[in-house]
């Protein structure tokens, strides 16, 4: 998959070799219109000590040509033994494959992508700032020209993306923000307030409390859908590199979204249990709201670790792969989550068929697999989709993976893909209100609560009266 995401790059690399050898490729999206921050590759290198004059070779390669392109995999240029990309010297030169000394040997003539390649001295120039013009996959290769095993050096790459340093799945989630996810919720969120208000001042009837926690449910996605798109907006509007403001601001918006996707989990739990929702939460056991309070919270500061170990926006890929130990354990905490709201329903489900009419006991079951079940189908969805897209695409098993990469980042289908997961929210909110339209709040929550009294944990008590009718 992680061909298939690609991720911004930052990498050093130190080698005991005489030259300094360094490559890393990311992909990264053109500019926009009304960009105020336009998207570039920014190349510094350090050495100590700084007397010493150092030459260095750079090539910035869009890939759009990769079959001609004589430009080898970067996994490859970092390899010693490798010397499929040469440096520039006398006898290229008296072959006719190179004009200047110094310059990595790239085959122009049968090539179309755009290349810079120029060798810079350190001492002159240690840092570029190359524009990128258009959408596509690029890669950055250096070499240095000199001995540099007498000093400390470090080579460092920064893609930078027109919407700020964001990966590329962020800018295709904020895409669809844009452009989908905050016109839906803002609509579902005015049609149930709207109803509400209806209900509540015209009717004079009162709102079942499971109809109040899906209105809560709807709220909470749409503040998490409006930060989201917040942020967008405002990366595009300042540059967050520059004023310390604004990188504070953006900061505080990450944080922002990592709250109500805790809070919105609390929900969820809550929901699962029936506590609390059908009843009031004078019923909602105490030591159970500690539980999912904890649970919150263990949720809100492991994003925040995770937002923090990864500099916000900046991903690091190695050969290997790298894994951030904080993004693991938010997976398994989401895991444990639904296994917490699948026990929480099946522990539950005996106790309200038993206290509450047969058709409440449906809905409220066939609620809690909703909440619970979309979003996981609909993940799986996308993965099968995935799967078999890629599977069509590429069958074959000899492309390139360079190759690979530069058609995964401009497979609008792939992209449309990605989107499925996005949308499991509204999906829920959707059958939701449909499964619960019809529904009498006052048989819900007066007349059968008031009938048998509200239930302790793990029993029912129903009322004498009840016995003499």
């Amino acid at each position: 998959m992680k061909l298939l995401t690609i991720l911004p790059i930052i990498s050093f690399l130190t080698t005991f070799c005489s030259a300094a050898k360094f490559a890393s490729c990311s992909g990264v999206y053109g500019p926009r219109y009304s960009n105020k921050i336009n998207p570039f590759i920014n190349v510094t290198f350090q050495f100590e000590p700084t007397h010493k004059d150092i030459n260095y070779t750079t090539l910035i390669f869009h890939y759009t040509d990769i079959k001609n392109s004589n430009i080898p995999q970067f996994m490859d240029f970092e390899n010693p033994d490798d010397n499929s990309l040469k440096i520039c010297d006398e006898e290229a030169i008296q072959n006719r494959e190179c004009r200047e000394l110094g310059k990595f040997i790239v085959n122009y003539r049968e090539s179309n992508s755009r290349i810079y390649n120029e060798v810079l001295n350190f001492n002159e120039r240690s840092f570029l700032e190359y524009p990128v013009m258009e959408t596509g996959l690029y890669c950055v290769y250096i070499q240095t020209l000199q001995d540099v095993s007498g000093g400390d050096y470090s080579l460092d790459v920064q893609f930078q993306q027109p919407y700020g340093y964001l990966s590329f799945n962020d800018v295709l989630k904020f895409n669809t923000l844009a452009s989908i996810q905050l016109p839906i919720v803002t609509l579902l969120l005015l049609i149930i307030s709207g109803r509400f208000i209806y209900a509540k001042f015209f009717k004079d009837s009162e709102i079942s409390l499971i109809q109040r926690a899906i209105f809560h449910y709807t709220y909470l996605i749409y503040l998490k859908t409006f930060v989201k798109f917040l942020r967008l907006w405002w990366l595009n509007s300042v540059d967050a590199q520059v004023s310390k403001t604004a990188a504070v601001f953006s900061l505080l918006l990450i944080v922002l979204v990592d709250a109500f996707d805790s809070i919105t989990w609390g929900l969820i739990l809550i929901i699962s249990q029936g506590f609390g929702t059908l009843y009031d939460k004078s019923t909602f056991p105490k030591a159970f709201s500690k539980k999912i309070i904890l649970f919150m919270a263990i949720n809100f500061f492991m994003r925040v670790v995770a937002v923090s170990n990864l500099g916000s926006n900046i991903s690091v890929l190695n050969e290997a792969g790298s894994i951030n130990p904080s993004e693991t354990i938010i997976g398994l905490l989401k895991i444990f989550g639904f296994c917490w709201v699948v026990k929480s329903f099946y522990k539950t489900a005996k106790e309200i068929s038993m206290y509450f009419d047969l058709t409440t006991s449906k809905l409220f079951k066939k609620s809690g697999y909703i909440i619970c079940f979309v979003p996981i189908l609909m993940n799986l969805l996308t993965i099968i989709l995935a799967i078999v897209h890629t599977l069509r695409k590429y069958a074959d098993t000899t492309i390139d993976p360079i190759e690979f990469q530069e058609s995964s980042w401009a497979d609008s289908v792939f992209t449309k893909i990605l989107i499925l997961p996005n949308l499991s929210n509204f999906v829920s909110i959707i059958l939701l209100l449909y499964i619960w339209d019809n529904v009498d709040s006052q048989k819900v929550d007066e007349e059968n609560v008031a009938e048998f009294g509200a239930p302790s944990v793990g029993q029912v008590v129903l009322n004498k009266n009840n016995d003499d009718e």
